[in-house]
């Protein structure tokens, strides 16, 4: 079969399938100087998935060489045929990584690598980005040290591979699929004896659920209003028995008003307090012909009859949002008869760090207590919410977070399913790379997957090389499947309950036959007491409160104000690629 032309290399004539006597050499240039007729030994160049290619060689320098000027030095690798039709294929390019030199023969012996970590290193992430595609977060991967890095976490998301082809150009490497372009198909005539050897992934190496976590945490921006409402006629102040008694009881003042309301803790007044005062003149109650009560001009503005105040606090809620979502391999795990799972997760955590909101109720983010507004403009009763969410940290932030994670789970169970491998050996195929397809045709096996790894070795003294390849091989069943588009579960629902948004202010009267013990605890409200003259008799056997009012503002219900966190749960069955795989 022969070969496709490749980033300048030769198309015709290819080597021939199973040839084994055609004979090569192999030229070498280091730091510029040709050492093609110095070589001793084997030539090697070998490569992987994601991996440096690494070659390695010996030369004689028939005189001086300053080895140690030898390290980082270029290294052009070629094969050439000798035998048969002209074909010169270049099989690395990259850097003398570490020289030996021995002592007795003067031999230097050279390892090198192609600068694999530092090229992609010097890709821009524009680059990487269109070559490879796939998703990134940082809040996934972490902070990458450089590009490099980069370049491997937006792999994890992707059924691809990476590596520097022989010229040292970028190459992008699908697993599968129709960007696949070379293919080649090769029979027991083309192996050498004793290939090739088929593995399968072990039970162990397999995966067949991915569980997802994912916690997104912020701030609940919370303001609540409420009122404190408390009113009574003036009939409640003064007022006859139908025994014909005459009361009357010690006033509400508004001065207890303004220290009760200004003396919630935590809370501030909205607006001006709305008192009622009863208006000066004398009040008879129906039926009255023997005086009734006087409230004179100077007195009625200092007492109260009832007060609405509008309130409001706000605080912040830590809310975290937590999901669970489970990518399942469902035929395999059928297949297996149980389950073997991995675990990958994030966090992001959109941080509030802005102190003058906690002590200054006007500044924002978020709602604000306006407390200029007077009380006949009530403020909306109730909860007002707002979501700390910046751009970077919001909703949109957190999808992309796990479609990041839901793909790389997908990635996961697809690779520890193509963990199998096809070994053979073959006489030189300098064309084979990482991009080609192979088809395996065996006695006993058919299958099929694309080159994992390579090596091809040449010895020039007897003018002959192999090359070894591993072919990664998915389980049976030969059908090629895409990335999944994502379904995300729906952000998870608050259910908490409403809160209480009025305050409780009772009533209760001392001096009366029916008046029990004052209880400060539970006695909330105003306490007051008859303003009759009663015998010290009268006085003794009576309970007598203390002339006040006191407030209860409604407590924040816990799951206002401690942290929240709302979870959901989700199972998502996938399909992953499966190759050729044919027992015969």
């Amino acid at each position: 079969m022969s070969g496709l032309a490749w980033h300048g290399q030769p198309a015709d004539p290819a080597p021939d399938v199973g040839q084994t006597t055609l004979k090569w050499r192999a030229r070498v240039t280091l730091g510029g100087v040709d050492r093609s007729d110095q070589l001793v030994g084997p030539v090697s160049v070998e490569g992987a998935e994601n991996e440096a290619a690494v070659a390695s060689f010996a030369f004689d320098p028939e005189g001086s060489v300053d080895v140690i000027a030898l390290a980082g030095q270029v290294v052009v690798l070629e094969f050439e045929r000798t035998s048969g039709p002209a074909y010169l294929r270049r099989m690395f390019t990259g850097v003398v990584e570490e020289a030996e030199f021995d002592m007795q023969t003067g031999v230097v012996s050279c390892l090198c690598h192609d600068q694999f970590q530092e090229i992609m290193a010097g890709q821009t992430r524009a680059w990487i980005d269109a070559a490879v595609g796939g998703r990134w977060s940082e809040a996934v991967s972490g902070t990458p040290a450089d590009n490099f890095a980069y370049l491997q976490a937006r792999l994890e998301s992707v059924p691809k591979s990476m590596a520097l082809d022989p010229y040292g150009v970028p190459t992008v490497l699908p697993w599968r699929g129709g960007d696949i372009a070379k293919a080649a198909t090769l029979t027991p005539d083309d192996w050498l004896d004793g290939t090739p050897r088929l593995t399968m992934p072990s039970r162990d190496s397999l995966r067949t659920r991915v569980v997802v976590r994912m916690q997104y945490r912020y701030q609940r921006l919370r303001a609540r209003y409420i009122t404190a409402e408390w009113s009574q006629p003036i009939g409640w102040f003064i007022w006859r028995e139908t025994s014909g008694e005459r009361h009357s009881l010690q006033w509400l003042s508004v001065a207890m008003v303004k220290s009760a309301c200004e003396g919630l803790s935590g809370w501030e007044i909205i607006g001006t307090m709305d008192i009622t005062s009863p208006a000066p003149g004398v009040y008879l109650n129906e039926g009255w012909d023997d005086g009734g009560i006087v409230i004179t001009p100077d007195e009625a503005p200092n007492l109260a009859l009832g007060f609405t105040t509008y309130l409001g606090t706000r605080w912040q809620q830590t809310v975290t949002e937590d999901y669970t979502v489970t990518v399942v391999n469902d035929s395999l795990e059928t297949a297996l008869g149980k389950e073997i799972a991995d675990e990958i997760g994030a966090n992001l955590v959109a941080e509030f760090d802005q102190a003058a909101w906690e002590t200054d109720a006007s500044v924002g983010p978020g709602p604000v207590l306006v407390v200029s507004e007077p009380s006949t403009t009530p403020p909306p009763i109730g909860d007002t919410i707002e979501v700390w969410q910046p751009e970077g940290f919001d909703e949109a932030a957190r999808d992309e977070i796990m479609r990041t994670l839901l793909d790389q789970a997908w990635v996961r169970l697809a690779t520890a399913t193509r963990t199998g491998r096809i070994s053979l050996d073959v006489s030189i195929r300098p064309d084979l790379w990482l991009d080609w397809w192979l088809t395996i045709e065996a006695t006993k096996v058919r299958a099929a997957g694309k080159v994992a790894a390579y090596k091809h070795v040449l010895d020039p003294d007897a003018g002959e090389a192999t090359t070894s390849l591993e072919v990664a091989l998915a389980l049976p069943g030969n059908v090629h499947q895409a990335l999944p588009t994502w379904s995300l579960p729906a952000t998870p629902a608050d259910t908490s309950p409403a809160g209480t948004y009025t305050c409780t202010i009772g009533e209760y009267v001392g001096g009366l036959e029916t008046s029990v013990p004052f209880d400060e605890a539970t006695m909330v409200g105003f306490s007051t007491n008859l303003a009759d003259l009663l015998t010290d008799a009268e006085k003794a056997s009576r309970e007598w409160y203390p002339l006040q009012l006191s407030i209860q503002a409604p407590d924040l219900e816990e799951t206002a104000r401690d942290p929240l966190t709302l979870t959901t749960s989700a199972t998502i069955n996938v399909a992953v690629p499966t190759d050729l795989l044919e027992f015969i």
